[in-house]
């Protein structure tokens, strides 16, 4: 159902619709609130699954809120806005501490901050902020997600991503993810703006085209949301009923902020060529009236100098368009699923990878020469180590030592396989000591996974990326440790051994084809 709403200090108001759609439950939660330091619109999904999405999202709104309405007047709005989204994180982790059943939940956030100076916008996940100006979009949020980061990387497009099976992995958001940081931006608005926040079910339903023509009707906000969220219900019905919860908040301004807005590349050209007419028509009427020489030598200085900066602009346009046309030939040729953009991806990272890990070997062998040079009373000019050791160095990760250089391809699975099983089994009355036996292990583990694959002439290079990508995977699942038991142990997280079982079953796929 909508509501509407408005400030009792500034010429604001809006309004809002958050509807369930085919889930058991809506994990949504919006907030309003007058604040010191103007008003504030809250939207947030949440993230976990059953309760926990719900307590998520509403335990953010509120905390938010109660941060923003506590502040001062005189603290910036950026460091009111930092203070109450760690306040938020904080409130989450307490509950994640109190509740084991509830750990792994978490939020995404987006806000709006108006005053009468400008709009601060802060925002972690994939909820949207839009602002329209003149029907038109003038601003929106980037974001925080696997395939958003892919989208401003230009290995995929707008409408890939939307549609992407991975397009809920997030990157930043409040509770169960490695970045708690809340990105910020200071806006401008003009009498009549319209800041619009909403959830990944609203956007992700229709092509974004699409859902900028809803957003930029000239229609009123009440027809903006009732029909949006109408339209959706709709759509989603239409495509089975599975569809995510929806929610969407739509501000308006009835004032113009102090901050003006920046003026953009086309109007600073349009004014240098205003600014050239003028002085062209200045120029022909000294000549004709007073033939004043050095005057004119002055403007037609002048004139050069815009001449110059105007073709400079024009150039630099040119250019833009070629940049337009190679990006639309680049997304022709890549056009195709997400699995195959991410792959791609995904091995020139490894490739890198492999690059740096093979240099960190070569200065730790050198570093390991060095000390036993050191040991033995020799120097550099006065070298009496054998050609084997130099060829054959011995390697030390964090306490454990492998002659790299000799090990078998088997010898290296078998190696894998304990240093998995150490991660999986690693238990500790102190959190430090778990995570740093797993952190230990897993340099091992990509140390032999650089080996296996070079003696191996890559025969299982795609397997052994996809395993690489397991051990690396944003949430951290392999290294995570869980709340200590009643023993006070702490251990692997349920999600870590998951993924560490799957990592060992794959090993164990490699070690029986190597027999």
């Amino acid at each position: 159902m909508a509501m509407q709403f408005s400030s009792q200090r500034l010429k604001v108001a809006g309004m809002a619709s958050s509807m369930i759609g085919g889930r058991p439950d809506n994990q949504d939660s919006w907030g309003y609130g007058d604040t010191p330091l103007g008003f504030l619109l809250v939207v947030c999904d949440g993230m976990g699954g059953g309760p926990g999405g719900k307590l998520a999202s509403q335990t953010v709104v509120n905390e938010i809120l109660r941060s923003m309405i506590g502040s001062s007047s005189q603290m910036s709005p950026v460091d009111a806005l930092k203070r109450a989204v760690a306040q938020a994180e904080q409130a989450l982790d307490n509950i994640m501490q109190a509740n084991a059943a509830l750990r792994g939940m978490g939020s995404t956030l987006v806000a709006v901050l108006v005053s009468e100076q400008s709009a601060h916008v802060a925002h972690l996940g994939d909820s949207r902020c839009y602002r329209i100006s003149q029907n038109k979009v003038a601003f929106r949020t980037d974001d925080h997600s696997l395939v958003g980061e892919l989208v401003r990387n230009k290995a995929m497009t707008e409408e890939q991503a939307r549609l992407s099976p991975q397009s809920n992995v997030i990157t930043r958001a409040l509770g169960n993810t490695n970045n708690h940081v809340a990105q910020i931006s200071e806006v401008s608005f003009m009498q009549g703006d319209r800041f619009v926040l909403c959830t990944d079910g609203v956007w992700g339903v229709m092509p974004h085209e699409q859902l900028v023509q809803r957003f930029t009707a000239p229609v009123s906000i009440a027809d903006l949301v009732v029909r949006l969220s109408e339209e959706v219900d709709r759509i989603g019905h239409s495509e089975g009923g599975h569809f995510d919860n929806h929610t969407i908040a739509v501000l308006e301004t009835n004032m113009n902020s102090k901050l003006q807005e920046k003026m953009n590349r086309t109007i600073k050209i349009i004014i240098g060529v205003l600014a050239l007419m003028l002085l062209i028509s200045v120029l022909f009427n000294l000549a004709g009236n007073k033939g004043d020489n050095s005057q004119i030598t002055v403007l037609q200085s002048q004139i050069s100098g815009l001449q110059a900066e105007l073709d400079k602009q024009n150039s630099r346009n040119s250019d833009l368009e070629g940049y337009k046309l190679r990006y639309e030939q680049l997304t022709r040729e890549r056009s195709g699923s997400y699995s195959l953009e991410l792959d791609w991806l995904m091995r020139k990272n490894d490739s890198l990878n492999n690059v740096i890990i093979e240099l960190e070997q070569r200065i730790s062998a050198l570093q390991d020469q060095i000390v036993n040079q050191q040991e033995n009373g020799t120097t550099n000019h006065d070298s009496k180590v054998t050609k084997d050791k130099e060829e054959k160095p011995v390697t030390q990760v964090k306490g454990k030592s492998f002659a790299y250089a000799r090990m078998t391809a088997k010898e290296c699975v078998k190696a894998m396989l304990v240093e998995l099983e150490t991660m999986r089994d690693a238990k500790s009355k102190k959190m430090a000591e778990v995570t740093s036996t797993k952190t230990r292990s897993k340099d091992i583990i990509e140390n032999l996974m650089i080996q296996l694959d070079q003696k191996t002439s890559r025969k299982y290079e795609e397997k052994i990326a996809g395993m690489r990508r397991i051990l690396n995977a944003p949430d951290g699942a392999c290294l995570n440790a869980d709340l200590p038991d009643k023993q006070g142990y702490y251990r692997s997280t349920r999600a870590g051994i998951r993924d560490i079982q799957v990592l060992i079953g794959k090993t164990q796929e490699i070690q029986k084809d190597l027999k």
